[in-house]
């Protein structure tokens, strides 16, 4: 039971809410934040971590086959909520910007024309009320490279924004100007800020990671690799250069390497759970069935709440056609389970669920289940799928 009287735990529960959204619980955050607007209507903070929750949430299941931006209205109608509390608060603006310039992606074109308009003036807001926020001018300069110049898009504004935010941390200045350079597809002056960056901080593996990216992003795998060995000398604890290793190798077909680096990467951390679920989506994808059942069964020793191994593990015994009392299982208690934002939807479980009782010829349950998927995200490429199969509309 959430105590939301008073100030001292109004601040401690908002505080909470952002310990929530910062390590991934986007429900838990939502459910309390929600609260907390009902016991503090006129706390703009409230309102401003709300449209943070709907924007890493969609955002994230997005780019994992969700419902794509499905929230877009409550991002915007939350930080305008914030605005009218506090017309100073920069940081209101920019994630105004934020919601309104992903709607700009949609509707006619004199909607899109007027959204992308206000998104880039909700940006310029923030910048003048807080010309030190960084978010604020890198959003910004996202917005001027990719806009046409009848909404206002400026590459050479976007480059006096760059130069402006090297003034206020060097480091953010760097990933301001290799944004700048990755829109112009200018690599080689990318390659030489890099350069820049390793001269001056020669013992440390930044430099090389984001000439390892350079490289893999040239496709020039030979160079990736030369880049790694230089981190893990540096950093002989960084897996994720495993993990890009791995990509290299898929790249390059040399699928035997691909596996050995993520066996890698779960021996330098063998305590991590996420890395035995990666090895297991590998075995997956190349339809080893029993060994990414028996990964994703170690990632869930190491962490029984690991709910993505726990449903990767259901959707392996589908996929293969076995064991699906054990499936159902799974997807049961991955439809109960605490999950963070970007894990697949619950949409997808229930999808997963009308396949096990189609296979074993529940066509009632199976239809029960996927009409389940639909109300939760009708547009899923996945569900539809499904439910065409079982003639359901």
């Amino acid at each position: 039971m959430l105590a939301l009287s008073g100030v001292a735990s109004a601040a401690a529960n908002l505080s909470e809410a952002e310990k929530l959204i910062e390590d991934g619980w986007m429900d838990d955050a939502e459910t309390l934040l929600v609260e907390l607007s009902k016991a503090h209507p006129n706390d703009p903070e409230i309102y401003y971590q709300l449209a943070r929750v709907y924007l890493i949430r969609d955002d994230a299941q997005s780019g994992n086959g969700g419902a794509p931006w499905k929230n877009l209205d409550r991002i915007e109608d939350y930080a305008q909520k914030a605005i009218e509390l506090n017309p100073n608060g920069a940081k209101y603006y920019v994630i105004r910007g934020h919601g309104v310039g992903l709607k700009a992606l949609r509707g006619g074109t004199l909607k899109k024309f007027s959204r992308a308009k206000s998104a880039k003036k909700a940006y310029e807001t923030a910048v003048e009320l807080d010309p030190n926020n960084i978010e604020a001018r890198t959003s910004l300069i996202k917005y001027l490279m990719q806009a046409p110049g009848i909404v206002g898009g400026d590459k050479d504004e976007a480059r006096r924004q760059a130069t402006a935010v090297a003034k206020i941390d060097s480091a953010e200045g760097f990933q301001a100007q290799k944004t700048v350079y990755l829109y112009d597809k200018n690599y080689e002056s990318l390659e030489a800020e890099i350069q820049k960056v390793l001269d001056a901080h020669p013992t440390d593996k930044i430099g090389y990671v984001e000439y390892s990216w350079l490289c893999y992003r040239r496709d020039d795998y030979d160079c990736v690799v030369k880049y790694i060995d230089k981190i893990v000398t540096i950093d002989p604890e960084d897996v994720d250069v495993y993990w890009q290793l791995h990509r290299v190798y898929i790249k390059q077909e040399k699928y035997g390497e691909a596996e050995a680096a993520l066996k890698k990467a779960i021996e330098t951390k063998p305590e991590e759970a996420y890395l035995y679920r990666r090895l297991g989506d590998f075995y997956q994808t190349r339809k080893r069935w029993d060994d990414a059942i028996a990964l994703y069964q170690q990632s869930l020793e190491v962490d029984p709440t690991n709910a993505r191994a726990l449903y990767k593990l259901g959707e392996t015994y589908v996929l293969s056609e076995q064991n699906l009392d054990v499936a159902e299982d799974c997807f049961n208690r991955y439809l109960t389970s605490r999950l963070k934002c970007w894990w697949p939807e619950r949409a997808l479980a229930h999808c997963e669920l009308a396949k096990i009782y189609s296979l074993q010829g529940d066509k009632k349950a199976a239809v029960a289940q996927i009409k389940k998927a639909k109300k939760l995200n009708p547009n899923n490429d996945e569900i539809r799928k499904m439910a065409k199969k079982l003639r359901v509309r």
